[in-house]
């Protein structure tokens, strides 16, 4: 928040950040209320569903996204040498892989959930017994 200001940010810098941040709210309030009206039926009603269900996702697993993007985006920049490798392609690329990596790894954890650890049967070949 602070935004490297010694004594910190200005009042108008703070004012200056509103704008931003009200259109998101305003953007997540009115895709929430289009997505509970939205018939599913339609094209419209499941994309909209689709995007909200990938948006509660990403926002449930926050912190697992910002941790994995940070050791990556680590291993990516040389400090040492002063350089920043990625320009804007370069890193647009390793953010949707590093969201696309993340997101595998939580399909491979839900496969892994529902059908049982690899070589054991699942709860519901057992129960099926």
């Amino acid at each position: 928040v602070i935004r490297g200001f010694s004594g910190g940010p200005s009042p108008l810098w703070l004012f200056g950040n509103l704008f931003g941040v009200e259109l998101v709210l305003s953007l997540a309030v009115a895709l929430h209320l289009f997505s509970e009206r939205a018939d599913e039926s339609t094209l419209s009603g499941s994309a909209v569903r689709a995007l909200v269900s990938e948006l509660e996702h990403l926002g449930a697993n926050i912190l697992l996204y910002l941790v994995v993007a940070d050791v990556c985006l680590s291993g990516l920049w040389r400090g040492s040498a002063g350089q920043y490798p990625l320009g804007l392609q370069g890193g647009t690329v390793a953010t949707f892989g590093i969201l696309a990596g993340t997101r595998f790894f939580f399909y491979l954890a839900r496969s892994g959930h529902t059908t049982g650890a690899a070589g054991s049967p699942s709860k519901d070949a057992a129960a099926a017994r």
